[in-house]
């Protein structure tokens, strides 16, 4: 382009040509390959980088919310088996007091209230395979090797589970003082719900 004006002396100033090329180079260069190359790169950068840190930010949350859910789950676990702790010292020292009065012999005139709810039977039994059933259903023979006769008969409880069709029995025995020289030992079946409780509820 060539740009002229008048002077004072009436003739005219010729202009140098100038060429306006700065819109041309940027539209080359964004055509270019080398333009799209980094064009891609960066936008694959930016994306990469937002994905890491969104897994890393899933990853964190879900590690804390696993952690909570087993701090919940160990104290619920331990306020569960203390439970059934405290339910095992009642039936205990419940087993206990029917083996004192035994020892009178006697047995306690409230014994279907107090074991209706805890026990489905109650029972003595001998050596010689005899069993006296003392309350609810009868209760089938329990065999007992030494090491178990020996527990009982040094004061202790023992605690025992069997197996069968209609289910897994859990039984307390105790061996009353009163019965020691004939080896007799008192059974009684433990109610599995009143043992671990009823659901939502320890």
């Amino acid at each position: 382009m060539i740009l002229s004006g008048p002077t004072t002396g009436g003739s005219l100033i010729r202009r140098p040509n100038i060429k306006i090329i700065g819109m041309g180079l940027e539209k080359k260069f964004i055509r270019s390959k080398v333009a799209r190359r980094m064009l891609a790169f960066f936008i694959l950068s930016a994306f990469i980088s937002v994905l890491f840190l969104a897994f890393l930010s899933y990853w964190e949350s879900n590690r804390l919310l696993v952690e909570q859910a087993h701090t919940r789950l160990n104290s619920a676990s331990a306020i569960y088996k203390t439970s059934i702790y405290d339910r095992l010292l009642i039936l205990d020292q419940l087993l206990n007091d029917v083996s004192q009065r035994l020892t009178e012999n006697t047995l306690p005139t409230n014994l279907e209230a107090q074991f209706s709810e805890k026990f489905r039977g109650l029972a003595l039994q001998f050596p010689e395979k005899r069993t006296i059933t003392l309350h609810g259903k009868t209760t089938e023979n329990i065999p007992l090797n030494a090491d178990a006769l020996a527990h009982l008969l040094n004061g202790k409880s023992l605690l025992l589970t069997r197996q069968s069709n209609q289910g897994i029995h859990i039984y307390i025995l105790y061996a009353p003082n009163s019965l020691v020289h004939k080896n007799g030992v008192l059974i009684a079946e433990i109610i599995p719900d009143y043992l671990w409780g009823r659901f939502g509820d320890f």
